[in-house]
């Protein structure tokens, strides 16, 4: 049962959270349980087992490094998809022509440098065509770049005539 005291958004990210660190941690089980057993196969004692995984934890190392890896990865990425579906669900009260924000701190891929220089449309358009993050670029999952609405302005003839 949802707890009344807990945003809907907060509630269905823990929902997202909690199951990804679930399937990641039955896993890393598997994975420990089979090397586990190849190292005692091989002849290792148990103390010499137990010594090796708890130096490989200690200092991060392949094993439970990895996971460490895994683990903030899907953090980051449960977040922003929740903060995404949330900004999403808001956008059928939001009217107006969106446009593609390319960000990159060198260089911007191929595909997203295309989308920036797009004229502004409305976000059903943008959304047909791929939205930032969702695999549809070259950059895939690592996308950073965002959708922002323009905001409409009355440019008077001639252009806009700036005070100096």
């Amino acid at each position: 049962m949802a707890d009344p005291e807990i945003p809907e958004h907060l509630s269905k990210m823990w929902i997202s959270l909690s199951s990804s660190i679930g399937i990641m941690a039955g896993t890393q089980a598997l994975t420990l349980t089979g090397l586990v057993q190849r190292m005692s196969t091989s002849g290792m004692s148990k103390e010499v087992i137990k010594e090796t995984l708890l130096r490989d934890l200690r200092e991060g190392g392949q094993i439970f490094g990895d996971f460490r890896k895994q683990f903030k990865s899907n953090m980051k990425w449960g977040i922003e998809e929740t903060a995404r579906r949330e900004f999403e669900q808001g956008l059928d009260k939001v009217d107006g022509m969106w446009e593609w924000l390319g960000i990159s701190d060198k260089k911007i891929c191929d595909d997203c440098n295309d989308r920036n220089n797009k004229s502004p449309q409305k976000w059903i358009k943008w959304e047909s065509e791929g939205l930032p993050g969702t695999g549809i670029t070259i950059c895939g999952s690592n996308c950073r770049c965002r959708m922002v609405i323009v905001e409409s302005i009355e440019k008077p003839k001639g252009g806009i005539v700036v005070n100096s």
